[in-house]
Formats: structure tokens, C-alpha cells, sequence
């Protein structure tokens, strides 16, 4: 969090993105999730009991939803900020945000796959309530309102 308030979001994604590897890494190597990791190695923490997930759990979610995808939630201002950095098709399904448990927003957001960073940013959006969709795009802020009237189609030039 402190790397992003200073604005340092690629330093912050890169650090996120090498814990997801490694955990992905060592679930590969020993078939099950760890309650603790090594802080210097990828492999399981010491006293790690297998197939646990506490705190350790929280992490590779955050990190997933937060750097790997690249989505932030603004729930004051109705608001989901995308930091888009990939060109495979990514994006989040059916994320609830901002109300009760009877009256969430319920939003799905899908990147297209795209060649190189260059290319336009084609979004698909579906929601039940409207918001506020910022993109961020390499030097690129755009702000849209998403009146969420079934599926909605959004192109982003990059080139601006």
C-alpha cells in the first residue's frame, strides 16, 4: 500500500507477481498450500503445517485481484479503478461491492485479448447498478459511467 501512495504501482505489482510465482511454485513442488512461506526462497516456511490456509490465504487473493488483474475498489465513490497491464483476456466475475448483503452492485469486467500493449482495449462490462469505471492504460486515465443497461462495450485508445 505505501509503494502505491507514492505512485510506485509497477514496483508493487512486480513484488505481488514474485509472491504469487513462488507460492504457485511450491504448491506445484509439494501438491498442497502452506500456512507460512520462506521469506528468502521459494518453498514452504518453517513449522508450516500443509494444507493451511489462514492469513497466509489473504495474500495470494489480494495480490491476484489487486496486481495480476489489476483492480481496485473505490466503494465511497462507486467506483472500480483498472489498472490494466496485460494483453491476455483477464478480468473479474461477478464482484459484489458497495451496499448490504441484499443490495450489492454485482460487476463483471473482461479485458479482450490484445497482440501488444499498444492496441486499443477492448472492455465488456455487466453490472445491476450503475458506477464509475477508471482505466488506467500505460500514461492513459479514463473515467467511464457504466449505466449497466445489460452488457456493455467499451474501446480504449491507447494511442491518444
Amino acid at each position: 500500500m505505501c509503494l502505491e501512495i507514492n505512485d510506485e504501482y509497477t514496483l508493487a505489482r512486480e513484488i505481488a507477481m514474485n509472491h504469487l510465482n513462488a507460492t504457485t511454485q511450491v504448491f506445484l513442488e509439494t501438491g498442497t498450500a502452506w500456512e507460512n512461506y520462506h521469506p528468502l526462497a521459494w518453498k514452504k516456511g518453517q513449522k508450516a503445517k500443509p494444507d493451511f490456509i489462514g492469513w497466509s490465504g489473504l495474500a495470494p487473493i489480494n495480490y491476484l485481484i489487486k496486481h495480476a488483474i489489476g483492480i481496485r475498489i473505490n466503494a465511497p465513490e462507486n467506483e472500480i479503478i483498472w489498472r490494466i497491464n496485460e494483453t491476455s483476456r483477464h478480468g473479474i466475475e461477478n464482484l459484489r461491492f458497495n451496499g448490504n448483503d441484499k443490495d450489492m452492485n454485482n460487476i463483471s469486467l473482461f479485458a479482450a485479448k490484445r497482440t501488444l500493449l499498444t492496441d486499443d482495449i477492448v472492455i465488456s462490462s455487466r453490472c445491476e447498478k450503475p458506477f464509475t469505471l477508471t482505466v488506467h492504460i500505460k500514461n492513459i486515465t479514463k473515467s467511464f459511467e457504466i449505466a449497466c443497461n445489460n452488457n456493455s462495450t467499451l474501446r480504449i485508445k491507447t494511442n491518444d
